[in-house]
This record gives C-alpha cells, sequence and structure tokens, in this order.
C-alpha cells in the first residue's frame, strides 16, 4: 500500500519538476549512467544534446553492483570506461568512486537516462532518483520477443517518467503492461544503420550470448547456445583461415562461465583462441564491423534486431530451452533467419552462405527489412523533439 502512495505521489512529483523546467533558464542538465561501454547506445543523442542550446549532456560511468559486492569479478572497468568518454571529449564523471556509490544529487541532473535496470545501487536506482529529476530509460538492447518481466515489471520501472521502445507496434504492447508512459519512436543505435556508405563483406562475426542452459546460470529467457556451438563454431574458424573471423561475445558470457565452474585460465584461454585466428571486439564499438561483414552467428537477440538493418544473413542458433518466443511483429523476421537447432544444420548453412556463398533467403529478409520500416527512423532526432516539446522550450 506504501509504494502505491509513493508512486502516486511520485507522479505529481514528476509532473512539479517538469514544470520547474520549463521555467528554468540555465540548460536543461541531462545525465547518462553507464555502468557497461558494450551497452552504450545512446552516442547520436549526447551528439544532438551537446549541438543544442537547451540542453547540457553529461556521462556518469557508475560500476555495477555485481561488481562492487564482489560476485562478479570479470566485469571491473569502470577507469576504462570512464577514459573511453574522456578520450572523445564528451562530459564525463565519475559517480563510483573509492569503493563508494555516488548519489547523483552531487552532479545537479534535470533528466537522467538508464541503460538497462540491473545491477544499480540502491542511491542511483530510479526509487531514489526519481526524487530529484525525471528518470528516462532506453534499453541497450532491442526486445524481439514476448514481453516479460524484466521488459516491464521490476522495480526499475515503476520509477520511470519515459520509456522508449522501437516503433508505434511495440508501444502499443508495452502500454498493455506499462502504462502511457512508454512512447515508440524508435531505438538510437539504429541510426548508425541509415548512414550511406560503401562496405565490404569482410567478418564472418560470431556472437554468443550469455543465458545459456545451466543449472547454475539461471535466467528467465534461456537464448543461449554457447555450450552447444562456442568449440564447434571456434574449430570451423580454424579450419576455414580464408575468411576474417570476428569474435563479438556477450559481456556477461565470461561472468556465466565462471558460474558454471570454468576457471579464469580456461575461459581466458577461450577468449585467446579466437584473438589469436582473429578479431575480437568487446565493447559497443562494432558498427563498422557488422557494417563490413559477411554473415551473423548468433543467439542474442538483440543482435537479430540490429544486424537485420544490414540486410546480411542471420544464422540463429536457437536453444531448445529458450522460455519465450518471439513476439507476433516479431516472427515474419525470425522467418528471414537461417534457423539452427543443432550441429548438423550449423555446418549446413555454413558451408551454404560461406563456401557456397547461397543466401537464398536475401529477397524475403529485405521485402521484411522494408516492411518493418527500421531504416530511416531518425530516432535520435525523435527523442530530442520529444524532449523539447516536454520542456516547450
Amino acid at each position: 500500500m506504501l509504494d502505491f502512495f509513493y508512486l502516486i505521489s511520485r507522479t505529481l512529483l514528476f509532473y512539479l519538476m517538469l514544470f520547474k523546467l520549463r521555467r528554468k533558464r540555465q540548460r536543461i542538465r541531462v545525465l547518462f549512467l553507464v555502468s557497461e561501454l558494450s551497452k552504450w547506445k545512446s552516442q547520436f543523442i549526447y551528439d544532438l544534446l551537446e549541438k543544442s542550446s537547451d540542453f547540457e549532456p553529461v556521462v556518469a560511468v557508475t560500476q555495477l553492483s555485481s561488481v562492487h559486492n564482489g560476485k562478479d569479478p570479470t566485469r571491473d572497468d569502470l577507469d576504462k570506461n570512464y577514459c573511453f568518454f574522456k578520450s572523445k571529449f564528451m562530459n564525463a564523471v565519475k559517480a563510483y568512486d573509492n569503493g563508494h556509490f555516488l548519489d547523483l544529487r552531487a552532479f545537479s541532473p534535470d533528466i537522467v537516462f538508464y541503460q538497462q535496470p540491473w545491477n544499480l545501487s540502491k542511491i542511483q536506482h530510479p526509487k531514489a532518483v526519481s526524487k530529484f529529476a525525471l528518470t528516462f530509460y532506453i534499453p541497450y538492447y532491442l526486445n524481439c520477443y514476448n514481453v516479460v518481466t524484466i521488459d516491464y515489471n521490476l522495480e526499475f520501472h515503476k520509477y520511470l517518467f519515459r520509456y522508449y521502445v522501437l516503433n508505434k507496434e511495440w508501444e502499443s504492447i508495452y502500454r498493455k503492461k506499462m502504462g502511457n508512459n512508454v512512447i515508440g519512436l524508435g531505438h538510437p543505435f539504429l541510426d548508425y544503420f541509415s548512414v550511406e556508405g560503401n562496405f565490404d563483406s569482410k567478418y564472418v562475426i560470431y556472437a554468443p550470448h550469455y543465458s545459456f542452459s545451466h543449472e547454475k546460470n539461471i535466467n528467465p529467457v534461456n537464448y543461449g547456445t554457447f555450450l552447444d556451438y562456442g568449440f564447434v563454431i571456434l574449430n570451423y574458424a580454424k579450419m576455414h583461415p580464408e575468411f576474417k573471423w570476428l569474435f563479438k561475445p556477450h559481456p556477461q558470457l565470461k561472468s556465466s562461465l565462471y558460474k558454471i565452474g570454468w576457471s579464469f585460465d580456461k575461459i581466458e584461454h577461450y577468449y585467446q583462441e579466437w584473438e589469436s585466428i582473429g578479431l575480437a571486439c568487446y565493447d559497443f564499438d562494432y558498427v563498422d564491423y557488422f557494417l563490413n561483414s559477411r554473415v551473423l552467428i548468433t543467439d542474442c537477440s538483440s543482435f537479430l534486431m540490429e544486424y537485420l538493418c544490414t540486410k546480411k544473413p542471420i544464422i540463429h542458433l536457437i536453444n531448445c530451452d529458450c522460455k519465450i518466443e518471439p513476439l507476433e511483429n516479431s516472427k515474419k523476421i525470425f522467418d528471414t533467419f537461417y534457423k539452427v537447432h543443432d550441429k548438423s544444420d550449423l555446418l549446413k548453412y555454413l558451408d551454404e552462405i560461406l563456401i557456397n556463398n547461397d543466401d537464398y533467403l536475401f529477397d524475403s529478409r529485405i521485402k521484411v527489412l522494408d516492411e518493418c520500416g527500421f531504416l530511416g527512423l531518425n530516432s535520435s532526432l525523435n527523442i530530442l523533439n520529444d524532449l523539447k516539446s516536454l520542456l516547450k522550450r
């Protein structure tokens, strides 16, 4: 009951804050809370805000709570992430210092953008931040499966002022679960794929998800197939050095392997095997690799939607234990993938696409991509205009 009354009072507080921001004469301070560089998907929005006379963007680099409490020693990248933003001459601050999470009030934000709903400290969670700033959310991932609890019904979601999703179809689905704070204006990361250019078909990309089936790796989705195909694909790559290979694992893959009993040495050895035969990419800066690739081999749901925009073929590794089904909107998209259910499927499609140059789903893939309208959305500009409309400036 207390939560209910708090949510009502928080809604009133949001609109009081909005009223004050409309009267504010200084630039609106927009803070992006970033804990994993590999999930930084808002560069276009940051750049637009920086060029605007109405806004002052800031990146606040923080730590994952799982790293802070010692449960995940594989992702301690705070300083690396901070230095990345500074190297791009961006306005960056540390929101984690000397082993402590800092209260975001210290940075005087008017708006705070979140990239993920998990691994947040209490002091930086929307429940705390919504008391003094408008809370916005752009998921780092593009959901193409049925909406589940992690997409709409965590405590995180209750304290959001705005939640941006892919388009009006996705907005309709999410609004039935959450309410009118969901807006379908596109995902800013897809703006990268609307840039015209001359691209090569160089790389064969393997991008495994972390959510493989294992009693010590419990998760709500079970997309992952790494335990089934991780070494099969590595061995195939070793047998075919004539192709340029790129390893793009989910940032949580190391942590999941460590959880199920792999030693640090075993994990590092597997990663080094890929680095010895090709390239490896461990951060968000993979768009050029996607655009200059030949095919993507993945079980990662977000990459399915992103890579579709390259118009290149996708070999979709399917976990028979996957707990959710594709969204109705996504089923026609999934039908344009080369679906792998076992090792023989995988080897067959690798040979057909790479050796025989047979991409027989190309025409259907282009047709579906045109129907979905993911390219040319100008999502970042849409979001900027939404901010301006809210503030009426």
